[in-house]
């Protein structure tokens, strides 16, 4: 298997290696859905709030998200409306593909 080194500097006769930045990508998605989408734990959707997780699944299928990709939740909230209903909402930080 071969492996990729990450791209170098010759400073001062010295190599400096540079750290590739990551692309990420910012999705509004429903605030409740942070456990499951952080941590894999989908017991808040299923007994709580009666979403299938088909549904999540989906959601992420249409904004070209991975489940396993999230990486970062917002703090902070704001009531939008999604997928047809009024809900809190927060960004969600994704790993682009």
């Amino acid at each position: 298997m071969k492996t990729r080194k990450l791209p170098r500097t010759i400073k001062n006769g010295k190599i400096i290696r540079r750290a590739r930045k990551l692309k990420t990508v910012q999705v509004t998605l429903p605030a409740h859905w942070a456990s499951y989408l952080i941590n894999h734990d989908s017991s808040g959707l299923v007994d709580y709030h009666g979403e299938s997780l088909e549904a999540v699944h989906s959601a992420l299928a249409d904004f070209g998200v991975k489940m396993g990709d999230c990486i970062d939740v917002a703090e902070s909230t704001d009531f939008q409306s999604f997928d047809g209903l009024y809900t809190e909402v927060a960004e969600y930080t994704f790993y682009a593909a």
